[in-house]
């Protein structure tokens, strides 16, 4: 276990770094197709198969995002667990881990919002839409401005923003490229 807190620091990071890019493909993706290319699928030559693989890209997006986080949330609590010598659920009931699980969840809903039979209307748009917001906010929960431990509404609040902005802007490039 002490190789594992050595190497803690290089894998959190890289893991971090996955992460991030996976959440922000996922709310990328679900912004372009329930603001762009939903609403204007039918001036593109092949809108419904464009529309088609950009939700693909999206699930594979969400499922890149279970599996980081997963691995993320439990590097973390392997290494708490050793280091402090609490029992997992113990473990399981800091912040950190309840934010992690809580973006795992959402990202779990989301695979099914995004298939076929589920992505119609406006119960198509809105439940995306949603799970997508509690995933942002469980994802600003697990960044410096909520560590900080006095007047961090503000930080939190701008952070979300600042992610929400790398979700429209990393997420959307893929799907514009498509």
């Amino acid at each position: 276990m002490e190789l594992l807190v050595d190497i803690f620091g290089y894998l959190s990071i890289i893991l971090h770094g996955i992460t991030i890019v996976a959440q922000s493909m996922t709310l990328g993706g679900i912004l372009f197709l329930v603001f762009l290319m939903r609403p204007f699928a039918h001036l593109l030559p092949q809108g419904a198969n464009l529309e088609r693989r950009i939700a693909r890209l999206t699930i594979y997006s969400a499922i890149g995002l279970i599996l980081a986080e997963v691995a993320g949330v439990g590097l973390q609590v392997a290494v708490v667990e050793s280091t402090v010598n609490l029992p997992f659920l113990d473990v399981m009931q800091a912040p950190f881990a309840i934010a992690g699980t809580i973006k795992i969840v959402c990202a779990l809903l989301l695979i099914p919002c995004l298939s076929a039979r589920m992505s119609r209307g406006l119960l198509g748009a809105i439940l995306p839409l949603a799970i997508g917001a509690v995933e942002l906010t469980a994802a600003t929960f697990t960044t410096h401005a909520y560590a900080r431990l006095d007047n961090n509404v503000l930080l939190l609040f701008v952070e979300g923003l600042h992610q929400f902005g790398a979700a429209i802007w990393i997420g959307g490039l893929p799907c514009f490229l498509l």
